[in-house]
């Protein structure tokens, strides 16, 4: 009996949620919703503090074989997901600062582009 109650209270809260997310909307108070998107993204496992350092970040849209630097491959700043133009199923492109020393992938560049107000070179043309 008590797991089917568990159940139900979850249904219930659910649908609270829902019901509370849809009416927010339809008064016309956008910026409660967006509020509660942000307070979620904020307990998203990638951010780490890379607001000290990304925060309003010129970047550009590259190749990863194009970059400056020698190293042999890179992390996403985010998620970690690997950089390399020799190593086989790493990412062959995507988001850098100008010295190309922090890369971002496109998953974590659209996650995170609002919240970290990403800026300059060529971001629009990959983000969509």
């Amino acid at each position: 009996m008590p797991t089917t109650w568990g159940f139900m209270q979850s249904r219930q809260t659910r649908r609270s949620i829902n019901c509370s997310i849809q009416r927010t909307v339809r008064l016309g108070q956008e910026s409660n919703l967006r509020n509660a998107i942000i307070m979620k993204e904020l307990n998203d496992w990638r951010l780490q503090g890379q607001e000290r350092y990304l925060k309003s970040a010129v970047l550009f849209y590259k190749n990863y074989a194009d970059r400056k630097t020698q190293t042999d491959h890179d992390h996403c700043e985010f998620c970690w997901a690997k950089f390399s133009d020799t190593i086989p199923d790493a990412l062959r492109s995507g988001y850098t600062t100008i010295d190309n020393y922090r890369w971002i992938c496109l998953q974590c560049f659209n996650d995170f582009k609002e919240m970290f107000q990403f800026q300059g070179g060529n971001i629009n043309d990959r983000s969509k």
